[in-house]
């Protein structure tokens, strides 16, 4: 995995509850499509209450971006079982992210957008 280096204000909120902002916005940036973290015991396609645990986009390449970092998303889901067991990654329509998170409201407050770009300017970088 290589790391983002955003601050630890702007991680914990994409990591502890507003990551599907993030992830929409990623989205709408670059048009990489969004990517659930779901337990392997959980996914059946198109439930909106399937449990997932996180959610980022899956870059041109196969790696997973979020707040955190790219990754593997072998990796990845390996640094969310914490959560919920045995994970793995999912790529959604646009349509099944809608239902996803239809349930979801903001929490920390912190700009997707900015955080969004962020990333983008670092990810040129590595």
């Amino acid at each position: 995995m290589k790391r983002a280096n955003l601050s630890e204000e702007i991680t914990e909120a994409f990591t502890c509850g507003d990551c599907w902002l993030l992830a929409d916005a990623l989205h709408r940036i670059t048009g990489f499509p969004h990517a659930f973290i779901v337990p392997d015991d959980e996914w059946e396609p198109i439930i909106e209450d399937c449990g997932w645990v996180h959610v980022g986009v899956l870059t041109p390449d196969g790696k997973f971006l979020d707040v955190m970092g790219l990754a593997s998303p072998t990796e990845a889901a390996q640094e969310w079982e914490h959560v919920g067991g045995s994970a793995c990654i999912i790529v959604v329509s646009p349509i099944e992210y809608e239902k996803m998170v239809a349930d979801q409201l903001p929490y920390y407050g912190e700009d997707p957008e900015t955080a969004a770009h962020d990333l983008i300017a670092w990810l040129d970088t590595i």
